[in-house]
């Protein structure tokens, strides 16, 4: 049997993200562990399984790869936990109330994502 994928919900979600694993959805996505007789699987950021499979392919190394992102959870808290640098990004989804309440510590904080290119520069 293939197996069942979900998304990982959390405070952030978009909407698309939202429809499968929150609210009324997320009992569709029980109905269907239940029916199907297994657990599903989280997928995309921040479980491991996401960044191992871009690394590969990408055909790059977790130690010689930067994740940038506006969600430091999951974006980059999460790469960090599998060996990325990771680079949090203060646009987007970005708030400061999340960043303080993070579980961790980004490797880098850029207030643009146009700051990027000088970051680089500083890390080769």
């Amino acid at each position: 049997m293939p197996p069942l994928a979900t998304c990982r919900p959390g405070p952030l979600w978009w909407p698309c993200t939202a429809a499968f694993t929150g609210g009324p959805a997320r009992a569709f996505v029980l109905g269907l562990e239940q029916a199907a007789g297994t657990t599903a699987e989280v997928v995309g950021k921040p479980a491991p399984t996401f960044f191992t499979a871009a690394l590969a392919h990408l055909g790059a190394r977790a130690d010689g790869t930067l994740m940038v992102g506006d969600d430091i959870e999951n974006d980059v808290l999460g790469a960090q936990r599998q060996g990325l640098t990771g680079v949090l990004v203060k646009t987007g989804k970005y708030l400061p109330r999340t960043h303080l309440d993070a579980s961790g510590t980004p490797d880098h904080v850029l207030d643009s994502f146009a700051d990027l290119p000088a970051l680089l520069a500083r890390l080769r």
